[in-house]
C-alpha cells in the first residue's frame, strides 16, 4: 500500500510542477484540482497489482532466508 501512496504522490508532484510552473501568474486551479482528484483516485486502483508485486519483491529482498531455498 505504501508503494501506491508513494507513486500517487510522486505523480501529483510531477503534475503540479508541469501545470503550475509554465502558467504561474494565471494557474488553472480548477484544471489542476480536477486532474489531481481524478488521477489520485484512479491511479492507486490501477497500479495495485504491480504495487503488491513490487512490495513482495522488496520484502523478499530484505527478509530473505537462504534456508528456505532447499532444493
Amino acid at each position: 500500500m505504501i508503494v501506491n501512496i508513494a507513486i500517487c504522490e510522486l505523480w501529483f508532484v510531477i503534475l503540479f510542477g508541469v501545470i503550475v510552473l509554465p502558467t504561474f501568474p494565471d494557474v488553472p486551479w480548477r484544471l489542476l484540482l480536477g486532474v489531481g482528484l481524478l488521477t489520485n483516485g484512479v491511479l492507486p486502483v490501477v497500479f495495485y497489482p504491480w504495487s503488491k508485486t513490487f512490495w513482495m519483491a522488496l520484502e523478499l529482498l530484505f527478509h530473505w532466508d537462504p534456508e528456505d531455498d532447499v532444493a
